[in-house]
Formats: C-alpha cells, structure tokens, sequence
C-alpha cells in the first residue's frame, strides 16, 4: 500500500508540473525588438505628396537617416518610453539643422507613425509612417 501511495504522488507531481507549462511563448519569427531599418514615406502638412524616408535603429541609443542607396546622411541618439520614440539626428556632413522625431511604435504591425520637427524655421513639420524591414 505504501508503494502505491508513492507512486501515485510520484505521477500526480510529474502531472502537475508538466501541466503548468506556459504557452504564451513569442514565435521565434517575430521581432518585437525596435532595432532595425524602417522604411517609409514622410510628407509635408496638407500635401499629398510623399517622399522616401529611411530610418536605422541601432542599438546603444544610436539612430541614422538613410538615403534609398543607404548611405547615412544624418546621425544621432534614440530613446523608447513605452511604445514612444524620441529621437534627435543631426544632417550630415554639414550638422547644421537638427531633427527631433517623435513617433509611436506599434509592435503587432511593425509600424512606426509620427513626425519630424527640424530646427531650421525653413523647413516644415514632416508626418510619416515607416515599416520595419
């Protein structure tokens, strides 16, 4: 009788631990991290017309505007609250007009939605939407 009170506690745990597993788990094949290129289009307040735009996330804080052939044309830091982006780059290779980028990440779509201020009053508030490559 003592063999078998054991050996049915003995299954009663392996049951409970091997019922208690998690799935939850994230597919391997979604990235829910925010590094990485974006691509997308921006365009001017009241305008339809639309220009390339081309972000690279790194990691450490790093951000860089990418032309269409990818080669960096502005440089600066990042920082996510959230799902809010903030960002602040400077134009290459002159460094004489700063963009602030504030945007909201939305990691089930991969989308990134915002706008771009520059520090030059010529050059007008930008609205974008990038998508993560």
């Amino acid at each position: 009788m003592k063999q078998l009170s054991i050996a049915l506690i003995t299954i009663l745990f392996a049951t409970a631990f091997t019922s208690c597993k998690k799935d939850s788990a994230i597919p391997a094949s979604q990235n829910l991290s925010i590094e990485g290129i974006w691509n997308g289009n921006y365009h001017y307040d009241d305008s339809t017309t639309t220009y390339f735009y081309r972000l690279k996330i790194k990691s450490g804080g790093v951000i860089e505007r990418l032309t269409n052939s990818n080669e960096v044309d502005g440089t600066g830091t990042w920082v996510l609250n959230g799902n809010q982006l903030t960002a602040t780059y400077k134009n290459l290779p002159a460094q004489t007009v700063t963009y602030t980028i504030t945007a909201t990440w939305d990691s089930a779509t991969n989308k990134l939605v915002g706008e771009t201020a520059s520090s030059n009053s010529n050059i007008f508030t930008s609205f974008f939407t990038l998508t993560k490559m």
